[in-house]
Protein backbone atom coordinates (compact mmCIF):
# COMPACT_ATOMS: atom_id res chain seq x y z
CA UNK A 1 0.00 0.00 0.00
CA UNK A 2 1.61 3.57 -0.84
CA UNK A 3 1.10 6.00 1.51
CA UNK A 4 1.16 9.96 0.83
CA UNK A 5 4.72 11.14 2.50
CA UNK A 6 4.91 13.22 5.41
CA UNK A 7 4.98 17.22 4.84
CA UNK A 8 7.43 18.59 6.92
CA UNK A 9 5.59 20.83 9.46
CA UNK A 10 4.11 17.18 10.07
CA UNK A 11 6.80 15.59 10.28
CA UNK A 12 9.07 18.31 12.96
CA UNK A 13 5.60 19.32 14.62
CA UNK A 14 5.29 15.67 15.67
CA UNK A 15 8.82 14.95 16.49
CA UNK A 16 9.12 17.59 19.06
CA UNK A 17 5.57 16.68 20.41
CA UNK A 18 7.06 12.56 20.61
CA UNK A 19 10.62 13.03 21.12
CA UNK A 20 10.22 14.27 25.01
CA UNK A 21 8.42 10.70 25.75
CA UNK A 22 11.65 9.39 24.64
CA UNK A 23 13.90 10.45 27.29
CA UNK A 24 13.35 7.19 29.53
CA UNK A 25 14.93 4.93 26.51
CA UNK A 26 18.41 4.77 28.50
CA UNK A 27 20.72 7.51 26.93
CA UNK A 28 22.76 9.94 27.86
CA UNK A 29 21.94 12.74 25.72
CA UNK A 30 20.86 13.16 22.02
CA UNK A 31 20.84 16.18 19.33
CA UNK A 32 18.34 16.19 16.92
CA UNK A 33 20.29 17.86 13.60
CA UNK A 34 18.17 19.20 10.85
CA UNK A 35 20.29 20.14 7.95
CA UNK A 36 20.21 22.74 5.00
CA UNK A 37 17.71 21.13 3.21
CA UNK A 38 15.23 20.23 6.50
CA UNK A 39 16.63 16.82 6.45
CA UNK A 40 17.28 14.98 9.82
CA UNK A 41 19.84 13.08 11.16
CA UNK A 42 20.69 12.56 15.30
CA UNK A 43 23.69 12.67 17.44
CA UNK A 44 23.08 10.61 20.42
CA UNK A 45 25.66 9.33 23.77
CA UNK A 46 24.70 5.56 23.90
CA UNK A 47 27.19 2.21 24.62
CA UNK A 48 23.61 0.04 23.94
CA UNK A 49 22.93 -0.19 19.96
CA UNK A 50 19.45 -1.30 21.06
CA UNK A 51 19.01 2.03 22.65
CA UNK A 52 19.76 3.79 19.13
CA UNK A 53 17.67 1.51 17.19
CA UNK A 54 14.50 2.23 19.17
CA UNK A 55 14.99 5.93 18.39
CA UNK A 56 15.67 5.35 14.92
CA UNK A 57 12.59 3.08 14.75
CA UNK A 58 10.46 5.82 16.12
CA UNK A 59 11.58 8.06 13.68
CA UNK A 60 10.83 6.02 10.84
CA UNK A 61 7.02 5.11 12.28
CA UNK A 62 6.54 9.41 12.22
CA UNK A 63 8.26 9.52 8.95
CA UNK A 64 7.50 6.38 7.41
CA UNK A 65 8.68 7.56 3.27
CA UNK A 66 11.83 8.22 4.37
CA UNK A 67 11.70 11.92 3.24
CA UNK A 68 13.19 13.86 5.98
CA UNK A 69 14.78 11.23 8.17
CA UNK A 70 17.33 8.97 5.74
CA UNK A 71 18.93 7.16 8.57
CA UNK A 72 21.77 8.96 9.26
CA UNK A 73 23.41 8.40 13.24
CA UNK A 74 26.28 9.52 15.13
CA UNK A 75 26.75 8.14 18.15
CA UNK A 76 29.48 8.63 20.82
CA UNK A 77 30.53 5.86 23.15
CA UNK A 78 32.26 5.60 26.14
CA UNK A 79 34.70 3.25 24.24
CA UNK A 80 35.81 3.25 20.94
CA UNK A 81 35.02 6.64 19.79
CA UNK A 82 38.12 9.08 19.18
CA UNK A 83 38.98 12.07 21.59
CA UNK A 84 38.65 14.19 18.70
CA UNK A 85 34.82 13.15 18.01
CA UNK A 86 33.94 13.20 21.52
CA UNK A 87 35.27 16.92 21.72
CA UNK A 88 33.76 17.82 18.37
CA UNK A 89 29.98 16.17 19.48
CA UNK A 90 29.65 18.02 22.67
CA UNK A 91 30.79 21.38 20.81
CA UNK A 92 26.86 20.50 18.74
CA UNK A 93 25.73 19.68 21.91
CA UNK A 94 26.93 23.26 23.64
CA UNK A 95 25.52 24.63 20.31
CA UNK A 96 22.32 22.84 20.44
CA UNK A 97 18.75 24.43 21.83
CA UNK A 98 16.87 22.27 24.40
CA UNK A 99 13.71 20.93 23.91
CA UNK A 100 11.00 22.22 26.75
CA UNK A 101 12.39 21.48 30.02
CA UNK A 102 14.33 18.25 28.89
CA UNK A 103 17.67 18.18 30.08
CA UNK A 104 19.06 15.38 27.93
CA UNK A 105 17.28 16.41 24.00
CA UNK A 106 18.52 19.28 22.27
CA UNK A 107 17.61 20.03 18.54
CA UNK A 108 20.22 22.03 16.07
CA UNK A 109 19.38 23.53 12.77
CA UNK A 110 21.50 24.41 9.91
CA UNK A 111 19.96 26.96 7.44
CA UNK A 112 20.73 28.80 3.87
CA UNK A 113 20.17 32.17 4.49
CA UNK A 114 18.66 34.03 7.47
CA UNK A 115 20.59 32.83 10.01
CA UNK A 116 20.60 35.95 12.07
CA UNK A 117 16.69 34.73 13.25
CA UNK A 118 18.55 32.00 15.09
CA UNK A 119 21.18 33.84 16.85
CA UNK A 120 20.92 35.77 20.11
CA UNK A 121 23.24 38.30 21.76
CA UNK A 122 23.16 40.56 24.83
CA UNK A 123 22.90 44.42 24.78
CA UNK A 124 25.99 45.50 23.14
CA UNK A 125 26.52 47.66 26.52
CA UNK A 126 24.91 48.61 29.10
CA UNK A 127 22.39 51.18 29.39
CA UNK A 128 23.57 53.01 32.04
CA UNK A 129 25.51 56.20 31.35
CA UNK A 130 25.75 54.79 27.65
CA UNK A 131 23.02 55.90 24.80
CA UNK A 132 19.89 53.69 24.96
CA UNK A 133 19.17 51.84 22.08
CA UNK A 134 15.43 51.73 20.36
CA UNK A 135 14.29 49.29 17.80
CA UNK A 136 11.30 50.27 16.00
CA UNK A 137 9.48 47.15 14.63
CA UNK A 138 6.95 45.77 12.71
CA UNK A 139 5.54 42.79 11.16
CA UNK A 140 3.12 44.38 8.12
CA UNK A 141 4.37 47.54 6.82
CA UNK A 142 2.23 51.10 6.61
CA UNK A 143 1.38 51.01 10.18
CA UNK A 144 2.92 53.97 11.14
CA UNK A 145 6.00 52.65 12.49
CA UNK A 146 8.38 55.69 10.92
CA UNK A 147 5.85 58.27 11.81
CA UNK A 148 6.28 57.13 15.69
CA UNK A 149 9.58 56.91 15.53
CA UNK A 150 9.95 60.28 13.88
CA UNK A 151 7.33 61.07 16.97
CA UNK A 152 9.55 59.91 19.94
CA UNK A 153 12.71 61.54 18.09
CA UNK A 154 10.99 65.05 18.13
CA UNK A 155 9.67 64.51 21.62
CA UNK A 156 13.67 63.57 22.98
CA UNK A 157 15.29 65.99 21.08
CA UNK A 158 12.43 68.96 22.48
CA UNK A 159 13.17 67.43 26.17
CA UNK A 160 16.69 68.47 25.14
CA UNK A 161 18.00 64.92 24.71
CA UNK A 162 20.61 64.12 22.20
CA UNK A 163 19.05 61.34 18.95
CA UNK A 164 20.58 59.67 16.15
CA UNK A 165 18.13 58.13 14.25
CA UNK A 166 19.46 55.41 12.03
CA UNK A 167 17.26 54.47 8.99
CA UNK A 168 18.31 50.33 9.15
CA UNK A 169 14.63 49.44 6.66
CA UNK A 170 17.52 49.48 3.56
CA UNK A 171 14.35 47.65 1.50
CA UNK A 172 12.15 50.36 1.76
CA UNK A 173 13.91 53.67 3.54
CA UNK A 174 11.76 56.58 4.34
CA UNK A 175 13.21 58.06 7.80
CA UNK A 176 16.07 59.95 6.00
CA UNK A 177 13.34 61.27 3.67
CA UNK A 178 10.77 62.25 6.49
CA UNK A 179 13.33 63.64 8.83
CA UNK A 180 15.61 65.68 5.72
CA UNK A 181 18.63 67.32 5.78
CA UNK A 182 18.63 71.21 6.72
CA UNK A 183 19.54 72.48 3.24
CA UNK A 184 21.48 74.84 5.43
CA UNK A 185 24.08 72.45 6.69
CA UNK A 186 23.60 69.83 4.83
CA UNK A 187 22.69 68.06 1.36
CA UNK A 188 21.45 64.34 0.40
CA UNK A 189 23.97 61.78 0.58
CA UNK A 190 25.98 58.67 1.84
CA UNK A 191 24.39 57.19 4.61
CA UNK A 192 24.37 53.68 6.65
CA UNK A 193 24.39 51.32 3.88
CA UNK A 194 27.87 53.37 2.65
CA UNK A 195 29.32 52.77 5.83
CA UNK A 196 28.75 48.94 6.28
CA UNK A 197 30.53 48.93 2.95
CA UNK A 198 33.28 50.93 2.86
CA UNK A 199 34.29 50.29 6.85
CA UNK A 200 35.27 46.75 5.45
CA UNK A 201 38.04 48.34 3.29
CA UNK A 202 39.31 51.27 5.32
CA UNK A 203 38.62 53.25 8.81
CA UNK A 204 39.90 55.87 7.38
CA UNK A 205 36.93 58.21 6.38
CA UNK A 206 35.14 60.48 9.34
CA UNK A 207 31.23 59.65 10.52
CA UNK A 208 30.15 62.66 9.37
CA UNK A 209 30.46 61.62 6.43
CA UNK A 210 27.29 59.35 6.76
CA UNK A 211 24.99 61.40 8.45
CA UNK A 212 23.11 64.59 7.87
CA UNK A 213 21.63 67.07 10.85
CA UNK A 214 17.66 67.69 10.91
CA UNK A 215 16.78 70.79 12.40
CA UNK A 216 13.35 70.72 14.18
CA UNK A 217 11.00 73.50 15.45
CA UNK A 218 12.04 73.41 19.37
CA UNK A 219 15.23 71.57 20.67
CA UNK A 220 18.25 69.78 20.00
CA UNK A 221 19.27 69.02 16.38
CA UNK A 222 18.59 65.20 14.63
CA UNK A 223 21.55 63.37 14.05
CA UNK A 224 20.23 60.93 11.37
CA UNK A 225 21.50 58.21 9.45
CA UNK A 226 19.97 57.67 6.19
CA UNK A 227 19.72 54.37 3.92
CA UNK A 228 21.87 55.77 1.32
CA UNK A 229 21.24 57.76 -1.64
CA UNK A 230 18.77 56.07 -4.00
CA UNK A 231 20.33 56.11 -7.36
CA UNK A 232 21.61 54.24 -9.89
CA UNK A 233 24.09 52.41 -7.56
CA UNK A 234 21.80 51.69 -5.08
CA UNK A 235 20.56 48.23 -5.40
CA UNK A 236 24.43 47.20 -6.61
CA UNK A 237 25.05 48.53 -2.87
CA UNK A 238 22.32 46.48 -1.18
CA UNK A 239 23.44 42.91 -3.23
CA UNK A 240 26.33 43.08 -1.96
CA UNK A 241 25.58 43.87 2.05
CA UNK A 242 25.95 41.21 4.63
CA UNK A 243 24.85 42.10 7.94
CA UNK A 244 24.74 38.48 9.18
CA UNK A 245 26.54 38.23 12.65
CA UNK A 246 30.22 36.02 13.18
CA UNK A 247 30.21 34.40 15.93
CA UNK A 248 29.71 36.91 18.82
CA UNK A 249 29.90 40.29 16.54
CA UNK A 250 28.21 41.95 13.87
CA UNK A 251 28.70 44.44 11.33
CA UNK A 252 26.37 46.64 12.91
CA UNK A 253 27.95 46.53 16.32
CA UNK A 254 31.03 48.31 15.06
CA UNK A 255 28.93 51.08 13.59
CA UNK A 256 26.92 51.68 16.97
CA UNK A 257 30.03 51.54 18.91
CA UNK A 258 31.52 54.36 16.51
CA UNK A 259 28.20 56.56 16.89
CA UNK A 260 28.81 55.93 20.93
CA UNK A 261 32.58 57.07 20.67
CA UNK A 262 32.41 59.89 18.08
CA UNK A 263 28.70 61.01 18.91
CA UNK A 264 27.80 60.16 21.93
CA UNK A 265 23.84 60.64 21.91
CA UNK A 266 21.90 59.83 24.85
CA UNK A 267 19.14 57.70 22.88
CA UNK A 268 19.98 55.82 19.47
CA UNK A 269 16.15 54.94 17.31
CA UNK A 270 16.64 52.59 15.06
CA UNK A 271 14.20 52.11 11.77
CA UNK A 272 13.93 48.59 10.80
CA UNK A 273 12.21 46.49 8.05
CA UNK A 274 8.96 45.09 8.26
CA UNK A 275 9.12 41.18 8.03
CA UNK A 276 11.59 38.83 8.22
CA UNK A 277 14.20 39.55 6.25
CA UNK A 278 17.50 38.97 6.65
CA UNK A 279 18.45 42.44 8.44
CA UNK A 280 15.50 42.03 10.39
CA UNK A 281 16.45 39.01 12.29
CA UNK A 282 19.94 41.19 12.91
CA UNK A 283 17.85 43.82 14.75
CA UNK A 284 15.56 41.35 16.62
CA UNK A 285 19.00 39.78 18.42
CA UNK A 286 18.84 41.30 21.30
CA UNK A 287 21.46 43.89 21.01
CA UNK A 288 19.09 46.88 21.61
CA UNK A 289 17.80 48.02 24.88
CA UNK A 290 14.37 48.27 24.39
CA UNK A 291 12.28 46.69 21.28
CA UNK A 292 9.03 48.71 20.09
CA UNK A 293 6.84 46.54 18.50
CA UNK A 294 3.95 47.23 16.16
CA UNK A 295 0.63 45.56 15.12
CA UNK A 296 -2.89 45.89 14.02
CA UNK A 297 -5.73 43.53 15.10
CA UNK A 298 -5.34 41.78 11.97
CA UNK A 299 -4.11 38.19 11.32
CA UNK A 300 -1.84 38.69 8.90
CA UNK A 301 -0.36 40.82 11.65
CA UNK A 302 -0.71 38.96 14.80
CA UNK A 303 1.10 35.74 12.30
CA UNK A 304 4.30 37.86 12.35
CA UNK A 305 3.97 39.56 15.59
CA UNK A 306 3.64 35.99 17.28
CA UNK A 307 7.45 34.76 16.17
CA UNK A 308 8.95 38.08 16.84
CA UNK A 309 7.41 37.73 20.30
CA UNK A 310 8.84 34.02 20.74
CA UNK A 311 12.40 35.61 19.46
CA UNK A 312 12.54 38.06 22.33
CA UNK A 313 11.03 36.07 24.98
CA UNK A 314 11.05 32.03 24.92
CA UNK A 315 14.10 32.06 22.28
CA UNK A 316 16.26 33.91 24.63
CA UNK A 317 15.21 31.91 27.74
CA UNK A 318 16.02 28.83 26.46
CA UNK A 319 19.90 30.14 25.86
CA UNK A 320 19.73 31.27 29.74
CA UNK A 321 19.49 34.89 28.21
CA UNK A 322 17.13 37.55 29.49
CA UNK A 323 14.12 38.25 27.94
CA UNK A 324 14.57 41.43 25.29
CA UNK A 325 12.51 44.60 27.06
CA UNK A 326 9.87 45.44 24.85
CA UNK A 327 6.46 47.97 24.45
CA UNK A 328 3.69 46.70 22.25
CA UNK A 329 2.08 49.69 20.02
CA UNK A 330 -1.47 49.01 18.27
CA UNK A 331 -1.98 50.77 15.37
CA UNK A 332 -4.48 51.75 12.48
CA UNK A 333 -8.08 52.00 15.64
CA UNK A 334 -10.65 53.76 14.42
CA UNK A 335 -11.38 56.90 15.79
CA UNK A 336 -14.90 56.20 16.63
CA UNK A 337 -14.59 55.78 20.72
CA UNK A 338 -16.97 52.73 20.52
CA UNK A 339 -16.05 51.25 17.79
CA UNK A 340 -12.04 51.88 19.27
CA UNK A 341 -12.60 50.37 22.56
CA UNK A 342 -13.88 46.95 20.97
CA UNK A 343 -10.74 46.96 18.45
CA UNK A 344 -8.41 47.86 21.34
CA UNK A 345 -10.03 45.07 23.73
CA UNK A 346 -10.05 42.41 21.10
CA UNK A 347 -6.07 42.87 20.53
CA UNK A 348 -4.99 43.08 24.45
CA UNK A 349 -7.30 39.58 24.66
CA UNK A 350 -4.95 38.03 22.17
CA UNK A 351 -1.74 39.68 23.12
CA UNK A 352 -2.15 38.40 26.66
CA UNK A 353 -2.15 34.56 25.43
CA UNK A 354 0.20 35.45 23.27
CA UNK A 355 2.67 36.89 25.33
CA UNK A 356 1.80 34.17 28.79
CA UNK A 357 2.60 30.91 25.71
CA UNK A 358 5.62 32.77 24.22
CA UNK A 359 7.22 35.34 26.38
CA UNK A 360 6.37 35.49 30.03
CA UNK A 361 8.33 33.75 32.55
CA UNK A 362 6.24 31.30 34.65
CA UNK A 363 5.19 32.89 38.30
CA UNK A 364 7.55 30.94 39.94
CA UNK A 365 10.58 32.85 37.62
CA UNK A 366 8.83 36.49 38.49
CA UNK A 367 11.96 37.16 39.74
CA UNK A 368 14.13 36.97 36.49
CA UNK A 369 11.71 39.83 34.09
CA UNK A 370 8.55 40.08 33.38
CA UNK A 371 6.44 36.82 34.13
CA UNK A 372 2.94 35.94 34.36
CA UNK A 373 2.39 37.42 37.43
CA UNK A 374 2.42 40.98 35.85
CA UNK A 375 -0.74 40.33 33.33
CA UNK A 376 -2.73 43.12 34.87
CA UNK A 377 0.13 45.27 35.15
CA UNK A 378 -0.78 48.07 32.71
CA UNK A 379 3.20 48.35 32.13
CA UNK A 380 3.48 45.07 31.33
CA UNK A 381 4.27 44.38 28.07
CA UNK A 382 1.23 42.82 26.41
CA UNK A 383 -1.03 45.92 28.03
CA UNK A 384 -0.55 47.96 24.33
CA UNK A 385 -0.50 51.23 23.70
CA UNK A 386 -2.86 52.62 20.94
CA UNK A 387 -2.64 54.78 18.20
CA UNK A 388 -5.83 55.92 16.17
CA UNK A 389 -5.61 56.63 12.81
CA UNK A 390 -5.67 59.79 11.67
CA UNK A 391 -6.20 61.06 8.02
CA UNK A 392 -3.89 64.36 9.05
CA UNK A 393 -1.24 61.83 10.33
CA UNK A 394 -1.53 59.89 6.85
CA UNK A 395 -1.27 62.87 3.99
CA UNK A 396 1.31 65.49 5.51
CA UNK A 397 3.51 66.55 2.70
CA UNK A 398 6.09 67.93 5.45
CA UNK A 399 6.39 66.82 8.99
CA UNK A 400 7.26 70.05 10.07
CA UNK A 401 3.57 70.89 9.78
CA UNK A 402 2.58 68.14 11.92
CA UNK A 403 5.25 68.26 14.34
CA UNK A 404 3.15 70.33 17.10
CA UNK A 405 0.33 67.31 16.59
CA UNK A 406 2.61 64.51 17.18
CA UNK A 407 4.73 66.12 20.30
CA UNK A 408 1.01 66.75 21.40
CA UNK A 409 -0.78 64.12 20.88
CA UNK A 410 -1.86 61.99 24.16
CA UNK A 411 -1.66 58.73 22.40
CA UNK A 412 1.97 59.58 20.94
CA UNK A 413 2.49 61.01 24.62
CA UNK A 414 1.75 57.50 26.36
CA UNK A 415 4.61 56.17 23.99
CA UNK A 416 7.04 58.32 25.26
CA UNK A 417 6.11 58.17 28.85
CA UNK A 418 6.29 54.34 28.82
CA UNK A 419 9.37 54.42 26.78
CA UNK A 420 10.89 56.95 29.72
CA UNK A 421 9.44 54.59 31.99
CA UNK A 422 11.46 51.26 31.28
CA UNK A 423 14.68 53.63 31.70
CA UNK A 424 13.54 55.12 34.87
CA UNK A 425 12.92 58.39 33.30
CA UNK A 426 10.13 60.76 33.95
Amino acid sequence: MITTPIHYDEFYDQLWKECLSWENYGFEKIVFIEDIEGKLKFLIWADNNEIVNKVKEQLKNIDKNSVFFKGEIWQSKTKGTSNADKEFYESIWEEAQPIGKSEKIRYLTRVRNRGSWFQNVEPVWEVKDNPKILVFYSFKGGVGRTTSLAATALDLAKRNKKVVVVDADLDAPGIGILLPPDPRFDKPGLGIMDYLIESNNTTDYPLKDYYHEFVPKNGENIILFPSALINSNYLAKLSRLDMEPEGKDFPLKKFLEEIKSNLNPDYILIDGRAGLADSSGVLLNGFAHLYILFGTVSEQSWNGLELVIERLGNQRIKEGKKQANCILVQTMLPEVIESHKIVSERFRTRASGIYETNYYYSENDRDKGWSAADKNNPDSPHHQIPISYSVKLATFRDIKDIEKDLVQSSEYIELFHRIAGRFGEK
